[in-house]
């Protein structure tokens, strides 16, 4: 969430040491989510990490599908250049969510899907993400994904109709991701204030 993608990737190299060390292979796919998203976040998009994911997702099915499937497969998405095979992977994803999983699938698929999502200029898919998510936490808001929320409508709504209304609505969700260290999206945001 702060950018810092060094720490960070020094950190999750080690818990796959230990994940190995234990045989633990359920969670293998989540060290390479996070691993997928530096990847992404530093370079764009990369051929070995599509396969990474692809890699992942296998290992996603054996170990049990819904316990990291859904952020698996929204992590794929957003690392595909792909909009069909993007939109394909959070289908699936989505389809799990309806069955019901583990809760952190929630948090991490509709924040990756709203990315993808505003990839693709879908103002529609962001705000039913936003939706989603904004559902799922009534009964427990959470600051960080209240924050996902606004930050996706921001988007769309800008999507929508750019303008000074708007832009200022980014640079105020830009302002907040800096006061509460939320940085991941703020490239995001930037992108769209440029266009």
């Amino acid at each position: 969430e702060i950018n810092d993608y060094d720490s960070a990737e020094k950190h999750i190299l080690r818990a796959l040491e230990i994940v190995d060390q234990l045989g633990a292979n359920r969670f293998i796919p989540n060290c390479n989510n996070i691993i997928a998203k530096i990847h992404h976040a530093r370079d764009g998009f990369r051929t070995d990490t599509v396969q990474l994911m692809r890699n992942t997702l296998t290992v996603s099915r054996k170990t049990g599908i819904n316990f990291l499937g859904p952020w698996v497969l929204s992590t794929l998405a957003l690392v595909l250049d792909d909009k069909e095979s993007s939109l394909e992977a959070l289908d699936e994803g989505e389809d799990i969510l309806r069955r019901g999983c583990v809760g952190h699938n929630y948090f991490e698929f509709y924040r990756n899907a709203m990315e993808v999502a505003w990839r693709y200029s879908d103002w529609s898919l962001i705000d039913k993400y936003a939706d989603a998510l904004e559902g799922f936490i009534e009964p427990e808001p959470i600051p960080w994904a209240e924050h996902c929320i606004r930050w996706g409508r921001a988007l769309s709504a800008h999507g929508r109709k750019p303008g000074e209304e708007t832009a200022e609505r980014l640079r105020d969700i830009r302002d907040e991701a800096e006061r509460s260290n939320l940085l991941s999206g703020i490239k995001t945001l930037d992108q769209a204030l440029m266009d």
